[in-house]
């Protein structure tokens, strides 16, 4: 539906009294544009099925954000608008429409607010030339919903994820909207009769992620794909997974751990070999999100372990938009086993938040202007604040002037509420969210068009992220921080947080020398359940609370990222964790002054950690308009290229031009080792030339049976033609030569081994360039050419350059019979 029947249609709607009964079914489509008009109108429902000032007030702000995203004005008979009018709503008088001025305080970027209203797509890194075909098994899998790959950063990806060899742990950093899904999708069917763990950290990604799998896929029955939640029957759950029907499972990391049924049930299925893959997903805010927050997310790493001991061949995927180096270092710490540790780095800074930073003389200023740019900003909106205190007072203070249709998300929002507000705001009830930063992973609401912070994050990667809940549909969006003095000094303080020597031994020897703790020959089980006592006297479960508990795990987790202790498995029972440890260093098991220095210096370097992190935001914040806002991120996300849409620094779009290759990070190894029958045509040489007399497409789809990498060149169509041949390994990579040649420069061997064959045809220019890359390299090499032609710069022809054997393409017709 075009921009202009949304506009036609909304003019039907006020035209038309009976209309106005039920807007249910006036628009569809997938405009982006057809969700703003159905929030105006359902807001005009609610309005005149409630006259009040409240629902006014929302139905002209969803007015406003209608007649300037649709650039139109529009006539209702009979209303009259509210004065003074505060959303920028004029009428014009020679034909009664109604139509919208900006308006916009003096003290907001205005150029960026109308690039944000014209809702056109931000720029693209173009790869027009790459061939982003995808393999006859994906094409299959996806019942030939996909020819071609979203972007050659998709293409690596998946095709990446694909190539993981068993045992092994891969890291894959893909930009956010750019297709990460298909990764899942794509490795769950890899193997026959084979099950996927999906670990997600909310509800509505679970449901929204089981729902497009199922779309893509189409099961032929509804157990191969499922999901579990608390709201779940988990007795469908465990059938099927004890008959081996279920492929794709998504499922929290709290069920994991905490549903004893579920996790025998996963470790039957695991110790039979019929598990396969394990996926984390958003596997940074198992590092972001704080030492006691989502204890269950943080301690994946030990269930994964446990998993592995009877299943060494089970492969773990950490999936994410960005990884800073604290994440990455941290992840390979827990998960990393050996030199079984994959990086697929296609880390990009987000290409549609511009970037306003604001400074107000005082609290009020700064909630004064809250309530204004409520008014005259681009809906959907995010208030992020600092606690939940906070969002109950922003919610009242915006409710004393009209805005009643709001909600809040923070960590002290129930469970059963939590879904229903995720629901209502993904299918539009309502458009803006007051939270912490406990909202926003995995909340696939696309069109969030401003992102206001109330209060400065405690680091610059947690900004980022909680920025990153705007234009996920690749549209622009308003990033606005409105801060003060007093609000840099407040996240200053949290460097004070962490526990101090005192507390922090005297938890960890309560817990250590409990009468429940079991010290065995090489772990110890502790239980958290324990009451902190400085006397040496025994308190198990004397006014045990729930700080009690969390402070304890905050401890145990603390020991573990300073490499003091590993955790081997964790339980959870009676409301309270039961660690089972093993002490990577022996001197922290006696209290000492040797302990004592130790846990000096842990609490140092953590308090660092913190100071650093803050820093490096607020020192920024302090150099507001001086340099360039975005290039923070390039220092906490380090393989990023600098991008910034704007900022105060700058109102254009600020990009590092060069190279655009997306793989900002070599893959060495582990390579594919060349074998099969293709290996046995070659007769023990790394080099083989083909002469087609014949259709070279032909000869083709015979090398797919042992080939690994078919190279074809960019503009070539023969990719798509081969997508109908038989499925011979889901691993099968065709890609164009400017992709052969970014990652052989990079000498990225991970991709680029096994069997490879290249199709040249009768390009003197192109067999030169093959040829002068070094035959050392870690793939057999097969050359597919239409004649033995001459090459004029090494003046000799091509099969006297190829170090093997030459064959005609109806020899290797027959040999590979």
């Amino acid at each position: 539906m075009t921009d202009h029947d949304i506009i036609h249609k909304v003019q039907d709607f006020f035209d038309n009294p009976d209309m106005r009964v039920n807007s249910t079914d006036l628009l569809n489509g997938d405009n982006v544009n057809t969700a703003v008009a159905d929030r105006m109108i359902n807001a005009y429902q609610r309005f005149m099925s409630n006259q009040t000032f409240e629902k006014q007030i929302e139905f002209e702000c969803s007015l406003r954000n209608f007649l300037l995203f649709l650039k139109t004005s529009v006539t209702i008979k009979g209303y009259n608008l509210l004065t003074p009018n505060r959303f920028g709503l004029k009428v014009n008088y020679s034909n009664d429409s109604i139509y919208a001025n900006f308006e916009l305080p003096n003290y907001v970027n205005e150029t960026f607010v109308r690039t944000t209203f014209d809702n056109q797509q931000v720029q693209k890194v173009a790869d027009d030339t790459a061939i982003k075909a995808v393999n006859p098994y994906i094409y299959k899998l996806t019942k030939q919903k996909f020819r071609t790959f979203k972007s050659i950063e998709q293409q690596l990806a998946v095709m990446g994820a694909l190539r993981v060899p068993a045992g092994y742990t891969a890291m894959v950093a893909m930009s956010t909207g750019g297709g990460k899904s298909l990764i899942t999708q794509t490795v769950s069917y890899q193997y026959d009769n084979s099950l996927t763990i999906i670990i997600v950290p909310t509800i509505s990604l679970m449901l929204d992620q089981q729902r497009n799998a199922s779309s893509i896929i189409k099961p032929d029955n509804k157990e191969e794909i499922m999901y579990y939640h608390s709201g779940c029957n988990v007795d469908e759950l465990i059938s099927a997974l004890d008959e081996n029907l279920v492929r794709m499972l998504f499922i929290s990391p709290e069920a994991l751990i905490k549903n004893i049924r579920i996790q025998d049930s996963i470790l039957k299925a695991n110790s039979k070999g019929y598990l396969k893959n394990l996926v984390i997903d958003e596997a940074h805010i198992i590092i972001e999100w704080g030492a006691s927050f989502r204890v269950d997310f943080q301690c994946l790493d030990s269930f994964k372990r446990l998993l592995v001991k009877d299943n060494p061949s089970l492969r773990t995927y950490l999936l994410s938009a960005t990884f800073s180096k604290k994440v990455v270092d941290n992840l390979k710490m827990f998960y990393g086993d050996d030199d079984r540790w994959i990086e697929i780095r296609l880390d990009a800074l987000r290409k549609e938040p511009r970037f306003d930073i604001i400074k107000c003389n005082s609290y009020t200023e700064k909630h004064d202007r809250i309530k204004e740019l409520v008014c005259k900003l681009p809906r959907p909106m995010i208030i992020y604040v600092n606690s939940p205190d906070d969002a109950e007072k922003v919610q009242h203070e915006l409710a004393k002037v009209g805005f009643d249709n709001t909600r809040i998300f923070t960590g002290k929002t129930k469970s059963i509420d939590r879904e229903r507000i995720i629901n209502e705001w993904i299918s539009d009830k309502f458009d803006l969210m007051i939270a912490t930063c406990a909202f926003g992973v995995g909340v696939d609401k696309k069109d969030v068009r401003t992102v206001i912070h109330s209060y400065i994050p405690s680091s610059a990667d947690q900004y980022y992220q909680e920025c990153g809940r705007g234009g996920r549909d690749g549209l622009p969006c308003l990033s606005v921080m409105l801060y003060t003095d007093d609000d840099i000094k407040a996240t200053m303080s949290m460097t004070q947080k962490v526990l101090t020597v005192e507390k922090l031994c005297g938890r960890w020897f309560s817990m250590l020398n409990n009468r429940k703790t079991n010290i065995r020959l090489d772990s110890i089980v502790i239980d958290t359940s324990v009451k902190p006592n400085y006397s040496d006297t025994d308190s198990f479960y004397v006014d045990v609370n729930n700080a009690d508990i969390t402070w304890n795990v905050y401890v145990i987790l603390l020991l573990r990222r300073a490499r003091m202790i590993e955790i081997t498995d964790v339980k959870y029972s009676d409301d309270r964790y039961i660690f089972n440890i093993r002490l990577i260093d022996k001197r922290i098991r006696f209290d000492c002054e040797q302990t004592i220095e130790i846990f000096n210096s842990i609490r140092d370097d953590e308090s660092k950690s913190i100071y650093m992190e803050i820093k490096e935001l607020t020192s920024k914040l302090r150099r507001v308009g001086k340099s360039c806002w975005s290039s923070m991120f390039n220092d906490i996300y380090l393989l990023t290229e600098e991008y910034c849409a704007g900022c105060n620094n700058h109102n254009d779009i600020r990009s590092e031009r060069g190279n655009h290759f997306p793989l900002k990070k070599p893959i060495f190894y582990p390579v594919s080792i060349p074998e099969g029958k293709l290996c046995d045509v070659m007769t023990g040489t790394k080099e083989m030339l083909i002469i087609c007399e014949e259709d070279s497409y032909e000869i083709i789809q015979n090398l797919l049976i042992g080939a690994d990498i078919i190279i074809i060149p960019d503009e070539s169509e023969l990719a798509f033609r081969l997508l109908n041949s038989k499925i011979i390994k889901p691993t099968q990579y065709c890609m164009g030569y400017s992709e052969f040649f970014d990652l052989s420069r990079m000498n990225s061997y991970y991709y680029l081994s096994g069997n490879i064959v290249f199709y040249i045809g009768d390009d003197q220019e192109l067999a030169e360039r093959v040829l002068n890359i070094s035959h050392d390299k870690e793939y057999n090499r097969v050359y597919v050419v239409n004649s033995d032609f001459y090459i004029a710069k090494r003046n000799k022809n091509i099969s006297e350059l190829v170090n093997g054997a030459c064959k005609y393409d109806y020899i290797i017709k027959k040999e590979l019979i």
